[in-house]
This record gives structure tokens, sequence and C-alpha cells, in this order.
């Protein structure tokens, strides 16, 4: 699989570039992340964990990172998008991966100049 952590940083990075800060809080909806890219990793209440979890400071970040299972599903670097930090999800499996790269093609468009190379680089290592 393609480096996934360079893989999705470098996505949110170029969603917040073109100002699709609409589209950044949407990863940050556990329904919206379940339908769209079919993450199937649960919180302690059973709720689809999302692509960007808000980090709030007055939480503890290492335990803010792990799933139901208490098992570590966030990125230990945080991002900062429009302002908000999160952690980002780090279980991306073929299946999402794509279905992400497929959103991020029809949010983005022509606009994601390096969409090319992170397609390229998917390819590369078999995963289509």
């Amino acid at each position: 699989m393609a480096d996934n952590k360079a893989f999705i940083f470098k996505s949110l990075e170029a969603l917040e570039a073109h100002g699709k800060i609409k589209e950044i809080h949407w990863l940050s909806e556990s329904y919206f992340c379940e339908e769209k890219f079919k993450i199937s990793w649960k919180d302690e209440i059973g709720k689809t964990l999302p692509v960007l979890k808000v980090l709030y400071p007055q939480l503890d970040k290492e335990t803010e990172r792990k799933s139901k299972t208490d098992k570590d599903v966030y990125y230990k670097d945080k991002i900062v998008l429009d302002g908000i930090p999160f952690l980002v999800f780090d279980k991306w499996f073929d299946d999402s991966q794509t279905q992400f790269l497929e959103w991020l093609k029809s949010v983005l468009g022509n606009n994601f100049s390096e969409l090319s190379e992170i397609e390229n680089s998917l390819k590369s290592k078999g995963e289509n």
C-alpha cells in the first residue's frame, strides 16, 4: 500500500489550500466517513471513527488516539486545518483509501496538481 500517512496528510493539506473547508469538516463526521469510505473502526460506544478527530486541548492526546479495542487508530502527529487541531485516522486499507481518493478527485477536480502523484504512487504499489 502507498505511504498512508503521506497520502492522507498531503490530501488534507490540498483540501485546505483549495478552500475546501466544508469538506474538511465533513471528514470529522462519523456517519459521513462510514458511508463514503466504509470505515469500520468504532469508538467505545460503537460509533464509526471519523477521518478527522478534533483534538481538544483538555483531553489526553494518547487516549484520544485509541479505538474501543484500545488500539491506536490515529496518527501521533496532529494536523491543524482551518485553525483547528485534528488527529488523523491511520487505518487506511485498500478499499477505504481508494474510496477516499475517488472522493478527493470529485471535490478537488483539476485543482489538485499532486493528485496524479498520489494516484501513480498507489498504482505503482499495486493499489487500484
